[in-house]
């Protein structure tokens, strides 16, 4: 397959004459998190509705390059007939500011249609409708479907009732409309009108090559609801290799070097998604597109343990075929070193299949990255000891996306949260708190185990003022331009740091382990604990502090630097507390033995 278009002639207007509407396109950001990357959901419903009409201009802003003030003030220029706003998690609180301050900065004649979608208005409509804002739309799944066809109702192509993918309130009552899927090929070319300012900044930038995922069966995800279908055909939508080719020359000529695949599920059905990505593979080598590319992967993509010898031989093909291609690494869903808190999960494989799946890999000398939840709330201790015991035996510290990782249960965990519920009935125990509506999660109050609970109590105080840090450290690692590359100075130093961190960390759940093994749950010692592997962190990530020299290899260094600085004065404060809180006891035990 040979590409004939380029990003020139597809940006080229072919009717200028035509007067446009506006449309302008939001995507929230959390204040808790440092800055990502490009959002990519506002930008394929750009491209979409850019591809679809003639008359139409379609404007993106993005809190983590623009202010709020700047956000109002385009609102105002434009005066957009439709307003579109992503609210991801934990950023419910941005919307109540913006909403606010659209009643009162602009009149009601000029107020646009307000639509809300992505993972909060998709859970959680009914909610907001009826308690916080009654004048707005709910997207449903898919945004590209909803502001098509508002778009198409409000300049009088399409009536009220036929626009698909929408929930609303009249007259107190809330009715949703019709839900529809796109096929892959209407999967269109994103707007990339901002990607080259984010990628300069060092933000990752993303890509579709499907959407859906074919097992669509963990109950840890929240997929299977707001991108599957209860339909076998829609769980999986491959795009068009065409489009994805053709998305990847765009980014190219704009200087993109690095991409991720947004896919959660790259490979997709068995036979039919391994000859499709042969097919990609060979297509991007023959039309001389270097870019590297990270995909998204389950373990049965790579080795299942229902195939014939025929199909394992293509499907090692496929992988040294996207190796050669480009690819640099693989996000793989492990989750789990134990069996039964895996079944919990519902992630679909068996434990040979990984093992077959992991000696693949490291044969073909692809990279990857395990995604690891270690923590769930019903947990056993025998469990936790199976997972550290895994951890070891296959040598993949190095690999795991985080080695302690506590489970957020989302508005979408239905499946996983019903399990929680019969463990709450059985043991007449409350493990779970009511939905955290502004932070999208059910809290956890305890652990069903007792030890469990110690543990993550604990841990949750060593990672609580890190967090950020270390979030920082995986986005370089993980999506910087340099990922893969090790043989620079800056590079080598961070993955050196952050192998150190989680190498710390395993030692830390070991110790941790020890200690309810040997001394029972015994707070003073966990403390003593804590403030010796704080300290220990601490000395680590300072060795990088205030130096420049590592600044020409990240972008994102200036950002590191000060939130290193933020860091070790915190952390300082808390081992000086923790210590302080120590002695006190150690003095109050003395004086009791005395008496």
């Amino acid at each position: 397959m040979k590409l004939v278009s380029t990003f020139s002639s597809q940006a080229e207007d072919n009717n200028k004459s035509i007067e446009k509407k506006n449309v302008i396109l939001i995507a929230l950001h959390p204040n808790e998190f440092p800055f990502i990357g490009e959002s990519h959901g506002i930008s394929i419903i750009s491209g979409y509705l850019k591809s679809k009409f003639d008359d139409i201009n379609v404007y993106l802003y993005d809190q983590q390059l623009d202010s709020l003030d700047e956000i109002l003030k385009a609102i105002k220029h434009y005066k957009p007939s439709i307003l579109g706003v992503a609210v991801k998690m934990k950023t419910f609180d941005q919307m109540q500011i913006l909403y606010e301050r659209i009643g009162r900065e602009i009149p009601k004649e000029q107020r646009p249609y307000i639509v809300l979608g992505n993972s909060i208005p998709h859970f959680n409509g009914e909610t907001i409708l009826s308690k916080y804002f009654n004048d707005v739309f709910i997207g449903l799944g898919e945004g590209e479907i909803i502001m098509n066809d508002l778009y198409n109702y409000i300049h009088k192509k399409q009536s009220f009732e036929s626009i698909r993918n929408i929930m609303y309130i009249r007259e107190g009552r809330i009715y949703s409309t019709k839900r529809s899927y796109l096929s892959g090929a209407e999967i269109l070319l994103p707007d990339r009108s901002r990607t080259a300012e984010f990628y300069k900044k060092g933000g990752e930038v993303y890509i579709e090559a499907s959407r859906g995922c074919a097992y669509c069966g963990c109950k840890i995800c929240e997929c299977r609801d707001f991108l599957g279908s209860k339909t076998f055909s829609k769980k999986w939508r491959p795009r068009t290799t065409y489009l994805t080719l053709l998305d990847m020359r765009n980014l190219m000529e704009l200087g993109v070097k690095n991409i991720t695949f947004a896919d959660e599920d790259f490979l997709g059905f068995d036979d039919s998604g391994i000859d499709r990505a042969i097919r990609l593979a060979k297509a991007i080598i023959s039309n001389n597109i270097n870019i590297n590319f990270r995909i998204n992967a389950r373990v049965k993509s790579i080795y299942n343990e229902n195939d014939t010898a025929e199909m394992r031989i293509k499907r090692e093909l496929a992988f040294q075929a996207l190796k050669k291609s480009g690819l640099v690494k693989i996000f793989l869903g492990l989750e789990s070193g134990s069996l039964t808190q895996l079944k919990r999960y519902g992630k679909g494989f068996e434990f040979d299949e990984f093992k077959n799946a992991y000696q693949i890999l490291n044969k073909l000398d692809i990279d990857y990255e395990l995604g690891f939840i270690l923590m769930d709330p019903l947990m056993s201790f025998t469990e936790f000891k199976e997972n550290l015991k895994f951890i070891k035996q296959y040598n993949i510290i190095p690999k795991v996306s985080s080695i302690y990782k506590e489970l957020r249960i989302q508005s979408g965990n239905k499946l996983y949260l019903s399990q929680v519920k019969t463990v709450e009935i059985k043991k007449k125990i409350q493990i779970v708190s009511d939905l955290d509506f502004y932070n999208q999660e059910y809290n956890i109050i305890t652990y069903a185990d007792d030890r469990i609970t110690f543990i993550n109590n604990i841990m949750k105080q060593y990672d609580n003022i890190s967090y950020k840090i270390y979030y920082l450290f995986r986005i370089i690692t993980q999506y910087s331009e340099n990922s893969s590359k090790k043989d620079n100075i800056g590079q080598s130093a961070f993955f050196e740091i952050i192998g150190s961190i989680k190498n710390l960390e395993f030692d830390f759940l070991e110790e941790l382990m020890k200690l309810i093994e040997i001394h029972g749950l015994n707070i003073m010692k966990g403390k003593e604990l804590l403030n010796l592997f704080e300290t220990k962190k601490r000395f680590i990530f300072a060795s990088i502090l205030n130096n420049k020299l590592y600044s020409k290899y990240c972008v994102l260094y200036p950002t590191i630097n000060k939130e290193l600085t933020d860091y070790i004065e915190l952390s300082e404060s808390f081992t000086q507390f923790e210590h302080t809180n120590i002695k006190k006891v150690e003095e109050q035990k003395k004086e009791t033995m005395n008496r």
